[in-house]
């Protein structure tokens, strides 16, 4: 059949119609005939929207500009319709309604929308059941019956465990889209270009930057920023984690927990970081100090667990208090650390503890109210010397004695009030190595003092080279030097493998190796986050230090060794958390992200601009809820890490192990 195109443009401009099927469904009922070429109507239908669209919508000029266009001819391959089997003439005007399954989506959608507006829904879905029962399908009517009678809970299961049809790819929230974009270190460009590729082969799973941007700003409580600092009041940081915690729920159990109380256990400290990147710009501080950006101070804070009021029952636990994935920013400016910033913004932290009220969070609907518990144990052991105002480095903050008084200690002497900034595990594994280096540095001598004395100070430096060059070569690991600008090369990673394996340790130092397997049991023990039995560590501490005694008796114990041994027993029962939760080991680890993310995810038009975005992409790699969908390394069982020995040491929970405390390898 062939049919002009003027005759097409009369049509539609007659019955105003807006789709092509509605044109193809009128010349197939006016001439009784079935069209088969429908891609060839489809293409003229288009082609004439866009002419059409191009005259602006008016007649005079669409017949001007497309004259030669309508005398064309359109080809259609058809067949005539059977004859219908009904012998009654029919009555009814106009085109023949289509049944439901001829019609498109938009038809389909419209009639569905007019038959179900008198009806309710559980009319509809007694209806849908009865429907399959009738057609045999009793599956399907059991599964609509039991997804009609589904709980809220049993619902999302249903939801989980329906597989993506092929095609229909599952979405990303804002917040799992953002966790995505947080680990891979995306900009907002590359973000955008990564969708579009997406989108353009069909898989539409990430949403738009703008949803992300929404994410954000629920990450990011009020900041205060000048050109040489950023801060967030405690006040406001804690209400935003607790928020942030909460949300994590789901309806049911907010429901289920409205009406109660609950605390939020946190730990909070402060450490300074050098070796920043430095700008060619001027900082400066109430307009006339002049700043240097080298160095920065940061004080931070790490939710712990959430737990009911008045009761050990945990609402939420963190499952890696030693991650920087959940070191949150209080303040950070760029000044160096010094025992007076330490001791002022101790004070200043505490005074805002102090005026602290409870967080009353809005979730669901329900009012949830959370009070706030905080430690300061993220501390090294220059800043609890300061912050206790401990004269020497060398004199135990607890029993305030000197290494030559360290054997006659009576626990009646100690510092009660010092036990509460713990034993800094992290730190704590880097003076145990330091201890048994410097002792293998003076065996060949038996300690004698090398001040006076050329030869014994020259075998010290023999042996300390030996012992260098051996680690270098059997580990692999760079021991006891100085690096240029900040620190030397003990560092936490090296003293982890320095204890990995006693038995080369012990060869390379000469040092017992029963004394390095018995610190590396202590001090796994301390960092394993789980609960300690602390008469059996006390036991254990105790019969190291007398191995010390017997094998070196002129080698005095350093602060942190006596500390650990003499007092660590006490320490552990003045906690009610693990020593392990409580280390500073996530304000350490959180060093070389404030270097990334200055270098990469700040602006570096202004001061200001710089340290605004610096906060924010702190507080947004911190934030609980986001931190929860990010990828985390899993960590082996427990019993397959650790000994026999460690084991005994602590009080292990089966769940305890399996679901929340950290491991270190």
């Amino acid at each position: 059949m062939e049919i002009s195109y003027n005759d097409l443009y009369k049509i539609i401009k007659e019955q105003n119609f807006l789709e092509w099927k509605e044109l193809a469904d009128f010349i197939s009922n006016k001439y009784s005939i079935e069209i088969l070429s429908m891609e060839t109507l489809k293409r003229f239908f288009r082609s004439f929207k866009e002419k059409w669209t191009n005259a602006q919508r008016k007649t005079t000029r669409f017949e001007q500009n497309n004259g030669l266009w309508l005398n064309a001819t359109i080809k259609l391959e058809t067949k005539e319709k059977k004859s219908s089997t009904s012998s009654q003439p029919s009555t009814s005007k106009g085109r023949p309604k289509k049944s439901l399954e001829e019609c498109s989506e938009v038809t389909k959608r419209r009639r569905l929308k007019e038959h179900n507006e008198n009806l309710t829904t559980d009319s509809i879905k007694q209806s849908l059941c009865q429907r399959y029962k009738s057609d045999n399908l009793h599956q399907k009517a059991l599964i609509v019956e039991a997804v009609n009678k589904a709980s809220p809970i049993r619902e999302k299961r249903i939801k989980e465990s329906i597989i993506t049809p092929k095609g229909q790819p599952q979405k990303f929230t804002p917040e799992e889209a953002l966790s995505l974009f947080l680990d891979l270190g995306l900009s907002k460009e590359k973000y955008t270009v990564l969708r579009s590729e997406l989108k353009k082969r069909n898989h539409d799973a990430l949403p738009s930057y703008k949803k992300i941007s929404t994410a954000k700003k629920e990450c990011i409580p009020e900041c205060e920023v000048t050109n040489s600092s950023a801060s967030t009041a405690l006040q406001s940081l804690l209400d935003c984690t607790s928020k942030r915690i909460l949300q994590m729920k789901t309806k049911d159990e907010i429901e289920a927990l409205s009406g109660n109380s609950f605390e939020l256990l946190s730990k909070w400290g402060c450490d300074g970081s050098s070796g920043q990147s430095e700008y060619k710009q001027i900082i400066t501080e109430d307009g006339t100090q002049i700043v240097t950006d080298a160095n920065m101070f940061m004080t931070s804070l790490v939710p712990l667990r959430l737990k009911f009021l008045n009761s050990e029952n945990l609402l939420w636990k963190n499952p890696r208090p030693s991650s920087p994935h959940f070191c949150r920013p209080i303040k950070f400016q760029y000044q160096k650390e010094t025992k007076e910033l330490i001791q002022s913004e101790v004070e200043n932290i505490r005074n805002q503890i102090n005026s602290l009220v409870p967080t009353k969070c809005s979730i669901f609907g329900k009012e949830i109210t959370v009070n706030h518990t905080l430690y300061l144990t993220m501390l090294d052991g220059k800043a609890v010397q300061h912050v206790t105002e401990t004269k020497s480095s060398s004199t135990c903050i607890i029993c305030q004695k000197n290494p030559k008084d360290f054997e006659n200690v009576e626990e009646s002497n100690d510092v009660v009030e010092n036990y509460q900034y713990g034993l800094s595990p992290l730190h704590a594994r880097i003076r145990f190595m330091e201890y048994i280096l410097h002792l293998s540095y003076d065996l060949s001598f038996a300690g004698k003092s090398v001040r006076n004395n050329a030869e014994n100070k020259q075998k010290r430096e023999d042996e300390k080279l030996r012992i260098q060059t051996e680690f270098k070569n059997e580990l692999g690991l760079i021991v006891d030097k100085p690096k240029h600008g900040f620190g030397s090369s003990n560092d936490g990673n090296t003293a982890r493998r320095f204890f990995e394996n006693p038995e080369i340790t012990a060869q390379i130092t000469r040092v017992d190796v029963n004394l390095i397997k018995n610190f590396k049991i202590i001090l796994n023990v301390l960092s394993s986050g789980f609960a300690i039995n602390a008469e059996r560590f006390g036991i254990f501490a105790q019969n190291t230090e007398k191995l010390i005694h017997e094998k070196y008796p002129w080698r005095n114990l350093t602060p942190t060794v006596h500390k650990v041994l003499k007092h660590g027993k006490r320490i552990i029962l003045h906690h009610m958390l693990p020593i392990g939760e409580m280390s500073e080991e996530a304000q350490e680890a959180k060093n070389k992200d404030y270097k990334h993310f200055r270098f990469h995810n700040t602006k570096k038009i202004s001061r200001e601009d710089q340290n605004r975005d610096l906060m924010n992409i702190l507080l947004l790699s911190s934030d609980p809820y986001i931190s929860s969908f990010r990828n985390v390394r899993r960590k082996k069982d427990i019993m397959k890490i650790y000994s026999e020995e460690m084991t005994q040491l602590l009080d292990i929970v089966q769940e305890d192990y399996n679901i929340f405390s950290p491991i270190l390898n």
